[in-house]
């Protein structure tokens, strides 16, 4: 290793000056620090190698599309340095010069402060590199191993400009600079604490450490932002962009505490409007406490979401959410939904917690499945908070396993929802259940549904099997049902029981079962009318197998009619039971068959108003009576099977 000046202007390999005093054919060699002084100009006819460079004022080097290789020397403070302007007519830096940085076994710096410009700045060595001022290069930063540290000695950031593109698997620490790349940023690593990162292609650093309130400008509607970023408890940086956000960016807590982040997302940017998203989304707080990320903006994901650990709360904003195929939670990772619309293609809930908007908000799935799934909960847990889970689904079947509070099930075509228990071998909706198109059955055909309040069904909506699989024959509780011209109920072979009245949204106010002209089919099932609460109940439908009025209170009612066709017709093709209440034909004139037995019960009491016509009601098989039967019109009632009296019959 050897001190080397410019002793004239000339080629860097002086085959026919001698440019550095060494005589024609000499020049430095790797290790040597080489001076080029005031009023040199040195220019590089090829490759050349060098320990370090220092281009004093007046000095220039032209680089002629060569590179230079600094392999570092000892005993000087810069590995490469350029100040002030260079020869009359020349900046420090002329043409087209590349540096690579090789060698060294201590930190050094950059000095890039002349006129002129570096194109491609490599650095190939496992040491760190300080920016002693601004630097702005004409083309590529490729950190291949090694650090640059846009922070010098004394403290101060200075700003970095590429507009190429900053790659390889070494580290950037841009502190509080301003850093502004025009191509990819694809380094294995930056690091950056309240600066402000400029980007106009795609973002995607392997690993992004957020120590403070760093701003990231999306300026290119072009750029894809992605990545592993890792952001310091207590932080909030603030991402705005103008195009995609595109790849995996996987957001996570590098400290412990139960912190809020502020995940700004909004559009600020000037540009056409653009829908801000990403394509994988992952939050892991990496954290024994639960972080929460609160959302600053709508945010959609092209891919999956996946929250690992910690919390998304949309807040109090109630910002939208939208994944296009999968929602992952597993345990430890949450999301709180307020009154927001909740977007996804699917939803994977193994150990997390769910927490669904409230009736202001909405949960939608659209799918496509994933392994068959539309929802799937394994473990963890699902707070339905009073909201609406609305299966959209498109041309997707799948498998649905929660308990919501409304559910609306909308299929393309005869595509279905096949239904399974949580817990118990039951699946319960707490309030409606609302088929809008498509089929909504079990898997399991013995199991349990059980709707709180209102079930309707509407014209292209089925409950019941759909696949040729088999009768179900589990029991289904609604409290209301309603099936709308063009529905198909097609029924349990076990029991049916309704326990209330439909809340009049569909004109159906006062009806605990309601056929407007649609499909029922009985499959030999039992219906049950148990309207506690309700004195005056309605029932419109053609034919049943089994039916069974069962009041919570003697003189309690229940009226049947004809399905809203027209018809004058009532047919019970089995048995009828009248356990409690009052039975009566909502109009006098229509026909009722029974074909099996009739049971009336102590606390039964079968055509108790006097208009009855009872001459239209024909009993087929043996009816037993310890009730109350009321013969009302004074003449004939056809019971060709006979009657066991352990009651009362009256005639009005």
């Amino acid at each position: 290793m050897a001190n080397r000046s410019s002793a004239t202007s000339g080629n860097w390999r002086a085959d026919d000056a001698d440019t550095w005093g060494l005589g024609i054919g000499n020049y430095p060699a790797a290790g040597d620090l080489v001076t080029i002084l005031n009023g040199h100009d040195v220019t590089l006819v090829e490759d050349n190698v060098a320990g370090a460079v220092v281009i004093n004022s007046g000095g220039t080097i032209t680089g002629g599309g060569n590179k230079l290789t600094l392999d570092d020397n000892a005993g000087t403070t810069f590995i490469f340095s350029s100040v002030g302007s260079g020869v009359s007519g020349k900046s420090a830096i002329e043409g087209v010069l590349d540096i690579d940085i090789t060698g060294g076994s201590a930190d050094r710096p950059i000095n890039e402060v002349g006129t002129g410009s570096i194109r491609h700045l490599t650095i190939n060595n496992a040491q760190t590199y300080n920016l002693h001022a601004n630097l702005s290069l004409d083309g590529n930063l490729n950190i291949t191993q090694g650090t640059l540290n846009t922070q010098n000695s004394g403290g101060v950031d200075n700003s970095l400009t590429v507009p190429g593109s900053i790659s390889g698997n070494g580290t950037l620490t841009a502190n509080a600079s301003t850093v502004t790349v025009t191509g990819q940023t694809t380094v294995n690593t930056l690091n950056i604490t309240s600066g402000t990162y400029n980007y106009f292609d795609d973002f995607k650093p392997t690993t992004c450490n957020i120590t403070d309130n760093a701003t990231f400008n999306q300026t290119s509607i072009g750029g894809k932002f992605g990545g592993r970023i890792i952001i310091t408890a207590s932080k909030t940086p603030t991402f705005n962009a103008v195009g995609r956000l595109d790849s995996t960016f996987d957001i996570q807590s590098g400290e412990q505490g139960n912190s809020t982040f502020n995940l700004d997302l909004s559009e600020t940017q000037t540009g056409p409007s653009r829908a801000l998203f990403f394509h994988n989304l992952e939050l892991d707080s990496q954290d024994t406490e639960n972080n929460t990320f609160t959302m600053a903006g709508a945010i959609t994901c092209t891919g999956n979401l996946t929250i690992t650990d910690g919390t998304i709360d949309t807040s109090s904003s109630d910002h939208a959410l939208t994944v296009t195929r999968d929602l992952l939670l597993p345990s430890g990772g949450a999301l709180t939904g307020n009154s927001s619309t909740l977007t996804f293609g699917h939803i994977t809930l193994n150990g997390g917690t769910l927490s669904a908007p409230d009736s202001s908000g909405s949960l939608v799935v659209t799918g496509p499945v994933n392994a068959g799934w539309l929802f799937n909960k394994t473990s963890g847990t699902f707070n339905h908070n009073d909201g609406l889970v609305h299966i959209l689904a498109g041309t997707n079947s799948g498998h649905l396993r929660i308990d919501p509070y409304d559910l609306k099930i909308e299929m393309h075509g005869s595509n279905r929802v096949l239904w399974r228990d949580v817990s118990g071998n039951e699946m319960t909706v707490a309030r409606d259940l609302t088929i809008v198109q498509g089929g909504f059955d079990r898997n399991d055909l013995t199991d349990a549904l059980t709707v709180g309040r209102d079930v309707l069904i509407e014209d292209g909506g089925k409950i019941g099997d759909q696949n040729g699989s088999g009768v179900e024959t589990g029991d289904n509780t609604f409290g209301s049902l309603t099936i709308n011209s063009g529905g198909i109920y097609d029924a349990t072979s076990g029991t049916t029981t309704i326990t209330g009245e439909g809340d009049g949204s569909s004109g159906t106010n006062g009806f605990a079962w309601y056929n407007d002209n649609a499909t029922f089919t009985h499959n030999k099932g039992k219906v049950v009318i148990d309207t506690a609460g309700n004195n005056h109940t309605l029932v419109a439908e053609n034919t049943f197998y089994d039916l069974e009025i069962n009041q919570t209170s003697s003189v309690y009612e229940m009226k049947l009619r004809p399905s809203n066709n027209g018809g004058t017709a009532n047919k019970i093709l089995n048995n009828f039971t009248l356990t409690s209440g009052i039975f009566e034909k909502n109009n006098a004139s229509d026909t009722l068959d029974i074909f099996g037995l009739t049971n009336i019960s102590a606390n039964g009491k079968f055509m108790e108003d006097a208009n009855e016509n009872t001459n239209t009601i024909t009993h087929h098989g043996l009816v037993t009576n310890s009730g109350t039967y009321k013969i009302n019109d004074g003449t004939t009632v056809k019971m060709n099977g006979g009657i066991r009296n352990l009651g009362t019959i009256t005639v009005a």
